[in-house]
């Protein structure tokens, strides 16, 4: 089963309280599919850059990742992510903040009785996220849930968003490369800047949104 999950609206178990200030969605209109239904992570195009400062904070996530009070939802984040609990700063070093331009099916993580729950999830565009440097969503910013990629079957998947129910046609699946992505002009892996990071970072100029 996939779980439908709309632009703006607040997960049941979050990892983090989405009023916390860790980052929000936005709206903005899925971009028509083309070509095949699977598609890469890093096919240019499938992401939208973002002007506005708090779409993702990553640094007030790393403070609460890196709190003792959250020592276990840490550990939790750590696992699913499959890094160590000392490597949250430099792996969150190495994202980069988007807004999904295509609905996404992912595996997405609840927090529940101390435990990541997963489940497979089909993100609405206009959510913003963390991406990995081959493009892969790796984090859902307004809430810190951890994301891997999706393993199941895309035939005939079903999502319900505001009350209404319709197949989803061509779903985007996340299937990073072995290699970064890169930009065109610079021919560099994609890299987030460790202070300030407000916008898509060094994402080239066809992955912005508007």
């Amino acid at each position: 089963m996939v779980k439908a999950v709309a632009s703006g609206v607040p997960s049941l178990a979050p990892f983090f309280d989405e009023n916390s200030g860790l980052g929000h969605d936005a709206q903005v209109r899925s971009q028509p599919a083309h070509g095949s239904s699977l598609q890469q992570g890093s096919t240019p195009g499938l992401y939208g850059g973002t002007k506005q400062p708090t779409v993702c904070d990553v640094d007030r996530l790393e403070q609460f990742l890196t709190d003792p009070r959250n020592n276990r939802k840490a550990h939790e984040w750590a696992r699913v992510v499959d890094i160590p609990q000392g490597g949250i700063s430099a792996y969150l070093d190495r994202l980069t903040p988007v807004l999904l331009r295509h609905d996404t099916l992912v595996k997405n993580h609840d927090y529940k009785k101390e435990k990541a729950v997963p489940f497979d999830a089909l993100l609405q565009a206009g959510i913003a996220v963390l991406v990995d440097e081959a493009g892969v969503p790796a984090v859902k910013c307004s809430c810190g849930n951890p994301l891997r990629p999706f393993k199941g079957a895309t035939n005939r998947i079903f999502r319900r968003v505001r009350g209404r129910q319709q197949e989803v046609a061509r779903l985007r699946r996340r299937r990073g490369r072995a290699r970064p992505t890169r930009t065109r002009r610079q021919g560099r892996p994609v890299r987030a800047r460790r202070r300030g990071r407000t916008g898509a970072g060094h994402l080239p100029p066809d992955r912005y949104q508007g």
